[in-house]
């Protein structure tokens, strides 16, 4: 299911107290809330962690916070993934701040180290095929 069209879906799962498993447009704006904070310089509010888009804190990430995970057997050899999930808050419609939430990104793992980060495109619509 994609976030951006069931909101209020979520909010029901959530005040019922299901586990669920949502999609997330990688453009979702978020709040890593286990990423240390910025320096307060003494002046004005402190500061907060900042809103960024799920692309963006994924690239951001050092390579060693993956956690590698074979998923199963395949005809050429076990198929593994690389996954990390952190803690973040998510920002709704109207820049409203959203519930506490896990967030799971996962990647396939390829032969070459080199092909999983290709060009951004300018289309947010065509995701990365090797992040979910």
């Amino acid at each position: 299911m994609n976030w951006d069209a069931t909101p209020s879906f979520a909010n029901s799962l959530r005040a019922r107290g299901e586990r669920y498993v949502l999609g997330v447009p990688c453009t979702t704006a978020i709040r890593d809330l286990e990423a240390p904070l910025p320096v307060y310089q003494g002046r004005g509010r402190p500061p907060k962690l900042p809103w960024q888009s799920v692309t963006a804190w994924r690239k951001a990430l050092d390579p060693d916070v993956w956690t590698r995970l074979t998923v199963r057997d395949g005809e050429k050899g076990p198929i593994e993934i690389a996954m990390i999930k952190r803690r973040v808050q998510t920002r709704l419609e109207r820049k409203r701040t959203g519930p506490q939430e896990w967030l799971v990104v996962t990647r396939r793992l390829l032969a070459d180290a080199s092909a999983l980060e290709e060009p951004a495109s300018l289309d947010a619509a065509e995701q990365d095929a090797q992040y979910r």
